[in-house]
């Protein structure tokens, strides 16, 4: 809270570090299973980031999923569902598929649908979400020798 409150008193509202700092500490309610305060928080950073940086900034998918995962924790699946589906959007519309964060929110769509007992839905967010990280682990690994491979295979 310390953190939040000095950003806002140096930088302003109007600061990407301040929304970083609400973000934190939206974090660290959820972790105290104090949801509705994440909740307020992590909206306080989505607008921030909107206002500030754009729609077109990768922070902001970043707010959406977060606030996704919240919803997604207090049982509120269909706006979990639509802010995934929106990072997932603007994530592929702006840094493309081949980006992690694309492939991590493939995988939170993924659970949310199995969580909602969507298996259809679960499994091809599953597939695309799992492929991807499949061809980076395999793009690294060619940098890799044998005996590091095997290694980490054990």
């Amino acid at each position: 809270m310390e953190a939040k409150n000095k950003a806002e008193e140096i930088l302003g509202r109007s600061h990407p570090l301040y929304a970083q700092a609400c973000s934190n500490l939206a974090t660290v309610y959820m972790q105290m299973e104090q949801y509705k305060k994440a909740e307020v928080l992590f909206t306080e950073s989505k607008n921030n980031i909107e206002k500030v940086l754009g729609k077109s900034h990768p922070d902001y998918s970043g707010c959406l999923n977060n606030l996704a995962v919240g919803y997604k924790e207090m049982g509120e699946y269909a706006k979990a569902e639509a802010n995934y589906l929106e990072a997932k959007n603007l994530t592929e519309k702006f840094l493309g598929k081949n980006n992690f964060t694309y492939s991590a929110t493939c995988l939170n769509l993924a659970l949310l649908y199995w969580i909602t007992n969507k298996p259809s839905n679960a499994e091809a967010f599953y597939k695309e979400g799992f492929a991807l990280n499949y061809d980076k682990v395999q793009k690294m690994l060619q940098f890799t020798s044998e005996k590091e491979k095997a290694a980490d295979i054990k």
